[in-house]
């Protein structure tokens, strides 16, 4: 799925080898709207594929987090106001928040360092996809 995509924000260090994407993030770097603080950032790296209508998507992290507010994830995006990304160790469902609809979505591994610099993180197993239908509760 690599192969397919493209880079918002471009780092400055990144290379695509053996189906595995390798990032050291740029210094003060992320993605943040108008919260609290007052603020917006959209200086994050993200590289992602273009979709139509609903998809499932996944991919596996690997880094160093070291600095409070290290972060990489998967990125759902509209535009420069209109996404959401993820956060933890896990997260096997993201389909309760809302969402705008959209004819399609900038979707992929997403990572930055607010308050540093060079962050490596590798990511792998990148997939988007149909949705995978599995029901949004377990019935037990």
């Amino acid at each position: 799925m690599f192969e397919q995509g493209e880079w918002l924000n471009q780092p400055a260090q990144w290379k695509l080898e053996d189906n595995r994407l390798h990032v050291i993030t740029d210094r003060a770097t992320d993605f943040w709207r108008e919260t609290h603080y007052g603020f917006t950032r959209d200086s994050g790296h993200c590289y992602g594929v273009r979709t139509a209508g609903d998809f499932t998507a996944q991919v596996r992290i690997d880094g160093r987090f070291e600095t409070l507010y290290d972060q990489a994830g998967l990125m759902v995006r509209i535009d420069a106001s209109q996404w959401v990304k993820t956060d933890g160790q896990h997260w096997p469902l993201l389909r309760l928040a809302p969402f705008p609809h959209a004819d399609s979505y900038f979707v992929g591994p997403t990572c930055c360092t607010p308050e540093r610099g060079g962050l490596a993180v590798e990511f792998s197993e990148f997939r988007v996809g149909a949705p995978n239908g599995k029901a949004l509760h377990d019935l037990t």
